[in-house]
């Protein structure tokens, strides 16, 4: 088997981790000084008229053009959690939906995990990132105290619900590992 370039590659097993970095560079490395003094126009892999090579049988096919192949070569944009949400910014309703799904992804907790968490914001602040204690001064949707400790995770922590759920379950995580072990904690205490 040969690369690009015609030089013959060496295939193995198994593909060392550190291995992979090392490769895309000396593929980009290799390949755009030749690609750059190349007068034949340059071919994407997949494209119109590109040949395909598959790499198990070392065969070589051309892709046909249709609009179905276009559409899956090209990169799909990504959208913002913002964008996905089936309700409006910095609803109750909103904020929510984002926590649950932020401490799924990032912490990989449960639903148990969530209910214990969706019970525990919601005994401190309703889910309102606009929420403050009058006496002891905490703040936002995990009632922060002080409230700019949340600053870490972003500068609008005053009104963003997102910077205060991630900062906030990023402390229940530090501090107490589980939205039920410090639901737990606030019920035997009064405060977590």
């Amino acid at each position: 088997m040969a690369d690009v370039l015609g030089h013959p590659v060496l295939m193995t097993r198994a593909v060392k981790p550190w291995a992979l970095p090392l490769t895309a560079m000396a593929v980009v490395f290799a390949v755009l000084p030749a690609a750059a003094a190349s007068t034949e126009p340059t071919c994407t892999p997949g494209t119109e008229g590109c040949p395909v090579v598959s790499i198990q049988d070392q065969s070589v096919e051309t892709v046909p053009t249709t609009p179905e192949t276009t559409a899956e070569i090209e990169p799909r944009v990504r959208q913002t959690a913002r964008e996905r949400s089936p309700h409006h910014f910095a609803s109750k309703s909103y904020n929510r939906w984002f926590a649950e799904l932020y401490i799924k992804r990032v912490y990989g907790w449960n639903k148990y995990n969530w209910k214990c968490l969706d019970k525990l914001w919601q005994l401190e602040s309703g889910w309102n990132e606009l929420a403050k204690n009058r006496r002891s001064g905490a703040y936002g949707i995990p009632q922060a105290l002080p409230g700019k400790k949340m600053a870490v995770m972003g500068k609008n922590w005053r009104s963003n619900p997102e910077v205060q759920i991630k900062w906030g379950a990023s402390y229940i995580k530090s501090r107490y590992k589980s939205p039920c072990k410090a639901l737990a904690f606030m019920e035997r205490r009064g405060w977590y």
